[in-house]
């Protein structure tokens, strides 16, 4: 655990429901898997000018972020299988399943290279029956 995992994140219907929901998923994906590789993150607004802020007890500043993902890789066989999830900072009443993307697509918005040693064809897709 890091204290950078500590962000404002809206509590009703996106920490306390589709993000929970999501992080028990992951959780019951370890299981039967060698390995499972998650990284987890947030973003803020390409124009700077736009990042809203909440404020600590002590009157300090925090950015919060408008949206956050989590990516994910294992290996099955010889090959890698990845998936993406992507989820704007507000209330949602849907599955998480419904904000899949592909760990390309983050890689595209964040301008991150996620899980570099896999072979980049294995993250422009998701095997849905790897991640049910």
């Amino acid at each position: 655990f890091y204290y950078t995992n500590m962000t404002p994140q809206n509590q009703d219907g996106m920490n306390g429901g589709i993000w929970n929901q999501l992080e028990i998923a992951v959780r019951d994906w370890v299981p039967g898997n060698d390995t499972l590789w998650v990284v987890t993150g947030a973003g803020l607004p390409k124009n700077l000018n736009e990042i809203k802020y909440a404020y600590t007890k002590s009157d300090e500043p925090v950015a919060v972020p408008t949206y956050f993902y989590k990516v994910l890789a294992k290996k099955v066989g010889a090959k890698y299988t990845t998936i993406g999830f992507r989820f704007e900072n507000r209330a949602y009443n849907d599955s998480f399943n419904n904000h899949r993307v592909t760990v390309k697509e983050l890689e595209e918005e964040t301008g991150f290279t996620f899980f570099p040693s896999i072979p980049a064809e294995d993250k422009e897709t998701i095997d849905s029956s790897q991640w049910r």
